[in-house]
């Protein structure tokens, strides 16, 4: 799926999804790259929980709300191909008495 954001392309290199251990917030680790630069995001599941930081330059935060909408998209293709393989691969049985 392509994205686009301020009329230039966003790529979305690769999401992870961390449980943030026993009693963290889990969220999705996201890289992407856009305007030439490469991101890393971290995407909450509270909306308006989304830190984004240029990788280059760890000291240069971006505004999370200006990406959370396609970072959520994008997150929701993935984890809805994710999830297909693995049904996929494990078909849900049913189970007779």
């Amino acid at each position: 799926m392509k994205y686009e954001l301020d009329g230039k392309p966003l790529e979305i290199l690769h999401i992870k999804c961390h449980r943030n251990g026993i009693c963290g917030a889990p969220f999705h680790a996201v890289r992407f790259s856009w305007d030439g630069k490469y991101f890393l995001a971290s995407v909450f599941e509270t909306e308006e929980h989304v830190a984004v930081m240029e990788i280059k330059n760890s000291e240069s935060c971006w505004r999370g709300d200006n990406f959370e909408p396609i970072l959520r998209q994008a997150i929701k293709a993935h984890d809805d191909a994710w999830l297909k393989e693995l049904r996929q691969k494990n078909p849900v049985r049913a189970v007779s008495k």
